[in-house]
This record gives structure tokens, C-alpha cells and sequence, in this order.
């Protein structure tokens, strides 16, 4: 796999791939209503792009809440069998070339908490940090889920962490995310 690139997703047939990528790598609670993702999208409140090869061949998917000059990344998940073969680390500079001048937020699942995976977790903001995300020093439970925020294009406040959420799901969505 030489090259691949992020196509905004439109096609009925990206989207049920996603759609089963979405429902396979993210736990029930991370997930929010799949209808509601695609009201997003639609709105322009979020935007969704299919990961690709050369071949057009799917590979995975990033999805972001945009807001001002924040773009957050909700979710992104790469295909069970091109895991670990290097996608994300080419996917993400296109990502963050993709936003532009916005900065990129990523929940990450703490690494500062007790946990199974832990080394998992470990690795995982490693290579956020290796693409060049930020610590920005604050964590949220989010849903009940302890999780690290991370940034690249300067820093992300709290305040304008949550009022980005407050301002594209609401009030009710963003009222089971607190700061710890």
C-alpha cells in the first residue's frame, strides 16, 4: 500500500462501512446515536472522511465536530486487518492538513488511571504525540470514561473544549462530560 488519502465520505457505501467500523471499534458508551452522527454531518456540524488506498480500497474512517477554529476528532478507526500497518500514521498529517488552520482536539482513553489495557492506552497517545498532539494538561470523564485531551495548533482551553460541544450537541450531550 503505497499512498492513501481521505475522501470526504458521501457514498452509501462508505457509510456502511463506517457505520459497521463504528459499531466494531468503539465501546456502546463512547458511541453517540448514529443518527444523530449523520444529522451532524449533514448540518455541517461534523464532518466525516473515508481513509482510502490507491485502489479507493476503504481502509477507515476519521469524524470530526468543527466549531470556529476547533475541529474535534470524535472518532477514528482503521479496518481490523490493516491495523498495525502503519494507516493512522499516514492518516493523520492529512488530517491535520485537512483542518487546516482549526486546532485538532483528540479524546484519548486515560493513561493516568488503573486499567487493562493500559499499554494499549500507552501506545495510543504515543502516537498522537509522534504526530505531533499535545498533552493539554487537563483530563474529562466523558460518559463515565476517564479521558486525556490532546491538541495540535496551539492550545485548547477547557472552556472552549466544552463550549465546542455545548455549541454543536448541546447542553444535554455536553452535560455527562465534567473536568477532573
Amino acid at each position: 500500500m503505497e499512498e492513501i488519502r481521505l475522501v470526504k465520505a458521501e457514498t452509501k457505501e462508505q457509510y456502511d462501512k463506517i457505520k459497521w467500523l463504528y459499531r466494531r471499534s468503539f465501546a456502546r458508551l463512547e458511541r453517540m446515536p448514529y443518527f444523530i452522527l449523520r444529522s451532524k454531518i449533514k448540518s455541517g456540524q461534523m464532518e466525516m472522511y473515508a481513509i482510502v488506498d490507491e485502489k479507493d480500497e476503504f481502509l477507515g474512517f476519521g469524524c470530526y465536530v468543527v466549531h470556529e477554529d476547533i475541529a474535534m476528532g470524535q472518532y477514528l478507526a482503521i479496518m481490523p486487518e490493516y491495523q498495525g500497518m502503519g494507516i493512522g500514521s499516514k492518516a493523520l498529517p492529512q488530517i491535520i492538513a485537512t483542518m487546516g488552520d482549526r486546532r485538532l482536539v483528540f479524546e484519548i482513553e486515560s493513561t493516568l488511571v488503573d486499567a487493562p489495557d493500559i499499554e494499549t492506552r500507552r501506545r495510543r497517545k504515543a502516537f498522537y504525540e509522534k504526530n505531533g498532539m499535545k498533552p493539554m494538561g487537563y483530563s474529562v470523564v466523558y460518559f463515565g470514561q476517564n479521558m486525556e485531551i490532546m491538541a495540535h495548533n496551539d492550545k485548547v482551553s477547557y472552556e472552549e473544549y466544552i463550549g465546542t460541544y455545548r455549541a454543536v450537541l448541546g447542553y444535554i450531550f455536553s452535560a455527562f462530560i465534567h473536568l477532573i
